[in-house]
């Protein structure tokens, strides 16, 4: 008689039990493996975090300043422009002014003009610069700011001054203090002989160039 083949059929009950511990030891082993994985990334991550936190703080610092428009001083040359005229204070920012009329006293920059004409704007040119630059060589040499009229900017390596007695001073490149002190002399020189130059130029290095234009008579010298 042959032996009777006895097939095992697990119970459903005991798949499920499987399948539950299975599941189970798989999840623990991700939950390592992400374990390993976070340990080994936490430092980089800080790292990199740190770095985007810089970043946006220096993002929102160059947004601050780039919306921050600073309050000019007192005007102390101004630009032509038409009918109306930007001022620049003494460290060369743009404030607005209505007209010419309100200059007064105020030396013009003539000769080239503003990229920007927004209040508290930075003036970048080069002519600005070099214009603020005359002025204040004007300013520091006794006796002479008070006949300065305009500078004319076009030819950079020589910025011609209009004083508001019309004479016209050519003053070449850099050395201005030294320049300005000749030309202090020339006018003291002049003024004795009663004549009003119509050109100085102090261009060249050990002599001065007048050129001579009215000369008062005798009778009408002032002494």
């Amino acid at each position: 008689m042959k032996p009777k083949t006895v097939t095992l059929r697990p119970r459903r009950a005991t798949l499920m039990a499987i399948g539950v511990i299975a599941l189970g030891l798989s999840l623990i082993q991700c939950d390592l493996l992400i374990t390993g994985c976070r340990e080994r990334l936490e430092p980089l991550c800080s790292r990199v975090g740190a770095s985007l936190e810089r970043l946006r703080c220096a993002a929102s610092e160059g947004i601050a300043r780039g919306r921050e428009v600073r309050v000019p001083g007192a005007a102390f040359a101004a630009i032509p422009m038409g009918c109306e005229a930007a001022a620049l204070d003494r460290d060369g920012y743009v404030a607005s002014i209505d007209s010419l009329g309100n200059l007064e006293d105020i030396p013009l920059l003539t000769g080239f003009r503003l990229g920007s004409c927004e209040p508290g704007a930075f003036a970048s040119s080069p002519q600005a610069f070099l214009g603020i630059t005359v002025v204040k060589a004007f300013e520091t040499t006794p006796g002479l700011m008070g006949l300065l009229k305009s500078v004319d900017l076009k030819d950079l390596e020589n910025p011609e001054v209009i004083l508001k007695t019309e004479t016209v001073v050519r003053l070449g490149a850099g050395n201005y203090a030294l320049k300005l002190g000749r030309l202090r002399e020339v006018l003291s020189q002049t003024t004795y002989l009663g004549m009003k130059p119509n050109l100085i130029d102090l261009r060249f290095r050990d002599q001065v160039v007048v050129r001579p234009g009215a000369i008062k008579s005798t009778t009408d010298r002032e002494v």
